[in-house]
């Protein structure tokens, strides 16, 4: 049988499972009053739904939407760890506290829901469980795409993606990620579960076995002129035992390339007026992978 229709077959089960299972369709937001977070949250969706309507994005280009969406979400307080708790996996839908990861995901999920003309909160969980389990599948804590290499890989099997970076110029990248099966103590999940742990070993060597490519920051200058808008970025890091660091969205904007994420830093969703100056501010990072949203079939 092809690879590909394979998994969408994977696909299509997953997401008749995940109608016909209510403990899959638990959407669990991480706050101190979880139904008023849980309420905010549901109106924020329903807010850009609607603008997203009266605005016509449906016919607009991938790229362009996950801009228009993403816009929504500035200022937006950055809260860490929302998808990391020691029950079992959930997936958690939370638009008013978001990660760099969080952020990412939840633009692209709901870039494409309005795409496809849906509207309903159930319809973005789906989406972002397509998008951050491996295959489109949730199963346990170990079937959550925790490396974004892997991520990355990942996506582009499921045509929800491409990854661009050796097209456009980029190097050969060796990676070497350990970090989660070296220090489990710091993941929920793993502290008490060497199942877990080796379960998530087992991935990092699958991670290291492959080939990645990246753009040096000392090159990105001259490639920043192929990036378009809509474009998700991926921070490269010479931290050991990682593969990237953080994540965003490129918007470009007379020809100048800037980034919008959700900045640990500045404790929002924000935009950095200049990738490239952005990037090399931070000793750390190493250089970027590019990988451009496709249009739906």
């Amino acid at each position: 049988m092809n690879k590909r229709y394979f998994l969408k077959l994977q696909i299509l089960f997953q997401f008749i499972f995940f109608w016909l299972t209510p403990s899959l369709r638990c959407v669990n937001i991480e706050s101190n009053e979880n139904d008023n977070s849980a309420k905010t949250s549901i109106l924020k969706f329903e807010k850009i739904i609607d603008k997203a309507k009266h605005d016509h994005w449906q016919g607009k280009p991938m790229g362009d939407v996950l801009s228009l969406v993403a816009n929504e979400f500035i200022k937006t307080p950055y809260i860490v760890g929302t998808l990391d708790t020691d029950t079992n996996e959930k997936c958690i839908v939370n638009l008013i506290g978001l990660d760099c990861v969080t952020f990412n995901e939840t633009v692209l999920g709901l870039s494409r829901i309005i795409k496809k003309g849906k509207a309903d909160f159930k319809d973005l969980t789906a989406e972002i469980i397509l998008i951050r389990y491996r295959s489109g599948i949730m199963t346990d804590y170990t079937s959550r795409l925790h490396y974004t290499a892997e991520w990355i890989k990942d996506i582009e099997t499921k045509g929800i993606c491409k990854d661009i970076t050796k097209e456009i110029g980029g190097e050969k990248f060796q990676l070497n990620v350990c970090y989660m099966s070296d220090h489990p103590d710091l993941y929920k999940a793993l502290k008490n579960n060497k199942k877990f742990v080796e379960v998530i070993k087992q991935s990092e060597i699958k991670i290291n076995s492959k080939q990645h490519y990246f753009i040096s920051k000392e090159r990105l200058k001259n490639k920043l002129v192929k990036f378009k808008t809509g474009d998700i970025v991926s921070i490269a890091t010479n931290k050991k035992g990682l593969d990237y660091a953080h994540v965003g969205i490129a918007i470009v904007d007379n020809q100048i390339v800037k980034f919008i994420h959700a900045s640990y830093k500045k404790k929002e969703v924000s935009i950095e007026p200049d990738l490239d100056t952005y990037l090399r501010d931070i000793k750390s990072d190493i250089g970027i992978t590019v990988v451009r949203p496709l249009e739906l079939n």
